[in-house]
């Protein structure tokens, strides 16, 4: 029984913006069950200082254009208070100006290094951060000896950071639909690893163009989504993620724990969205911030003390 009655004036919002169709349903099912889970106990509760709390879930399709329109839409509510999601680097950049102008905040797991600054809020590891344990990781692996596989951008984002690169450094251009130019290059090389950083659909491409013997792929990034797609390519696969386990001994947990009904392996997603949309909450619970500005500079204070 819901504690907090229905009513226009009584509501507050949060945003949820994802992509609910094509490759990436499952994880933003995840994101969606675990951001549910938490609205419905914070208004189990009695809500937010007396205010029912609203999901308002936006497909984005992972598209930039329709990113940005969805925030707009979102921008636009004034019940509205706070954005969740937005996957993938190329849907949260386009997507933060717009939250930006309108006051709002963004949680997001978007890794992308010109994704900082006020209002945003990252609910993992970054670019840089994954490229470094991915560094350590691959010291270990074949003694070092690997390739460096990356799209344009990133390549050159690596070689600004000074990463050390033990083999070749190539490159392609971002959504490339061929990609079996790169592995006739590699199998030349005969490196034993590839260091891949770039989008899991042209991972899977490069998978399926290799021929035998395939090197063990290092994937930087979610690999939940690359082994769905890699099921079939018989090749040692690895990945660097932006999320660690789900800890399912954290006090803050507990009840998520219990309430969880999904798949084992978006788990972890689902728990990032809870504990995102539980900081909001509690902090405007707590600081009485329930307007975007105040409520935004409120998680600048408190995110990391309510994400604990």
């Amino acid at each position: 029984t819901e504690l907090v009655p229905k009513s226009k004036w009584g509501l507050l919002k949060i945003g949820l913006v994802l992509p609910f169709e094509g490759q990436d349903t499952a994880r933003a099912y995840a994101f969606l069950h675990g951001a549910r889970i938490a609205i419905g106990e914070v208004n189990q509760q009695g809500g937010v200082r007396g205010r029912r709390v609203e999901l308002v879930a936006l497909d984005d399709h992972n598209d930039p254009a329709t990113a940005r329109y969805q925030a707009l839409e979102l921008a636009v509510d004034p019940l509205v208070v706070a954005a969740v999601g937005h996957l993938t680097s190329g849907s949260a950049l386009p997507a933060l100006g717009e939250y930006r102008r309108a006051g709002l905040s963004l949680l997001s797991p978007a890794t992308a290094e010109a994704l900082a600054g006020p209002g945003f809020f990252r609910l993992g590891a970054s670019d840089g951060q994954i490229a470094e344990r991915a560094v350590e990781y691959a010291r270990h692996l074949h003694g070092g000896r690997l390739s460096i596989v990356a799209e344009h951008s990133l390549a050159a984002d690596w070689a600004s950071r000074g990463l050390p690169v033990a083999g070749e450094v190539l490159t392609f251009p971002a959504r490339s639909p061929d990609l079996s130019a790169l592995a006739r290059r590699l199998e030349a090389s005969a490196s034993p690893a590839v260091l891949f950083w770039g989008d899991a659909e042209q991972a899977s491409l490069l998978l399926a163009s290799l021929r035998d013997p395939k090197p063990t792929l290092v994937f930087l990034g979610d690999g939940y989504r690359l082994t769905r797609l890699a099921q079939t390519s018989q090749v040692a696969l690895s990945y660097v993620a932006p999320f660690g386990p789900v800890d399912a001994t954290s006090p803050l947990l507990t009840d998520f724990v219990a309430k969880y009904q999904g798949p084992v392996q978006t788990m972890h997603l689902a728990a990032h969205a809870y504990r995102a949309t539980k900081a909001v909450l509690s902090t405007a619970a707590e600081t009485g911030a329930t307007e975007r500005v105040a409520l935004s500079q409120a998680l600048e204070a408190n995110l990391d003390r309510t994400m604990e």
